[in-house]
């Protein structure tokens, strides 16, 4: 099975024996009035799904969390808290009631083998879901949890013998639905290019596939915040070209607003690029990342030459924080530490980028005002690895 757990499970799941040593709350606090926070960390083979209050706290515990598997994968709606479990194929909603989230209907069994990444909302009755393990698109109704159909999309496989393009990452504009799609010959090898499948949301028929080759292995699954449409009305695509295990080129790519075809004039990677301030001036792909407006993208860069040889996901410190200006296609190096790519989230709250890393400060969340291009560093101490961060 072709999914993209090979990134999560590998830089994630195996690191996460070093958050297990805080699995015994050392202080079991009763819940704040209000919270405005909504995360997840990883400990051992879980993750641990919370609001808190804000970033003035000094320690999140796992005490009250909810406990899902490790990647149990958030996405928001409204009040709404949803929790995709890719390894076990089930699917959850939580709702928020001032301070604490509350379980809210059923939960849905997925297909078997669905292997799900990504969710995508349309209205209060119909949303998205990608099954990169069967193929297809998972449409089902948020207000009653349950599954009106699925979406084949077997005939935009492409390779010989092959017949799943394993749908990824997922984006909605002007009723149509644009699903990523990985084309893997095999987990960090992908067939040349990069491809989406685009649905009408109306009659959820496939319409075509578009396709371009500057760039390969297109999307990210989970919590990794792309695609993401800019005020332009634009959809940017990041392609990751393999996370640096393949030959093809990784970058960003666009689709403008009232177009359904990538835009010819536009490609940006990070492959190849000399990039000021990091060991060896180069980076090979990034992961995760936010949209912040005006064009800026924080995100990290992985930083190969701070690798080991083999790479050591457990202790290499080579996902650096960065922001991006996706229009004049410039880097600008963040002054935080790297971190493990098994401890790397971001979020946006208010005027603040939310890092959450293993830096040098210890495991939590670091804090950049991007209006005032200030570094705060680390301001809040996770019980757990940080997995996902939002303002909620």
């Amino acid at each position: 099975m072709k999914t993209n757990e090979f990134l999560w499970v590998s830089l994630a799941g195996i690191a996460l024996i070093f958050s297990a040593c805080d699995k015994d709350d050392p202080n079991p606090n009763g819940r704040p009035d209000t919270t405005t926070c909504l995360h997840s960390v990883m400990i051992d083979d879980q993750s641990y799904i919370d609001l808190f209050e804000d970033l003035n706290v000094e320690k999140t515990t796992t005490a009250n969390a909810l406990v899902h598997d490790k990647l149990g994968y958030i996405f928001t709606y409204k009040d709404y808290v949803f929790v995709l479990e890719e390894t076990t194929d089930r699917l959850f909603k939580y709702k928020k009631n001032i301070n604490r989230l509350e379980k809210s209907g059923n939960t849905v069994l997925l297909p078997a083998k669905s292997a799900t990444n990504a969710m995508a909302f349309l209205n209060d009755h119909k949303g998205y879901i990608t099954a990169s393990g069967t193929g297809k698109v998972i449409v089902f109704n948020p207000s009653s949890m349950t599954i009106l159909k699925e979406i084949d999309l077997s005939r935009y496989a492409i390779g010989e013998g092959d017949n799943n393009p394993e749908p990824i990452g997922i984006i909605i504009r002007d009723n149509l639905l644009y699903v990523t799609l990985w084309q893997a010959k095999s987990l960090s090898n992908p067939n040349p290019g990069g491809h989406i499948a685009i649905i009408n949301t109306v009659t959820d028929e496939p319409v075509k596939m578009i396709s371009d080759y500057r760039a390969g292995m297109i999307g990210s699954g989970g919590p990794a915040g792309d695609p993401f449409i800019d005020e332009n009305g634009d959809i940017y695509f990041y392609c990751s070209g393999g996370f640096g295990y393949s030959s093809e080129n990784d970058g960003l790519l666009r689709v403008k607003k009232g177009e359904t075809e990538f835009d010819k004039s536009y490609y940006f990677p990070i492959k190849g690029q000399s990039i000021e301030g990091i060991a060896g001036n180069a980076a090979d792909y990034m992961y995760p990342k936010v949209y912040a407006g005006s064009g800026k993208l924080y995100t990290y860069l992985n930083v190969s030459a701070n690798a080991s040889n083999p790479p050591d996901y457990v202790n290499d410190k080579s996902m650096q924080p960065f922001e991006l200006d996706i229009y004049g296609k410039t880097f600008c190096k963040l002054d935080l530490p790297p971190t493990t790519g098994w401890s790397a989230c971001v979020g946006i709250y208010d005027n603040y980028i939310v890092f959450g890393m293993a830096g040098e400060q210890g495991i939590g969340y670091y804090l950049y005002d991007y209006k005032t291009g200030k570094v705060i560093g680390k301001k809040v101490s996770t019980q757990g690895s940080p997995f996902y961060f939002a303002k909620f």
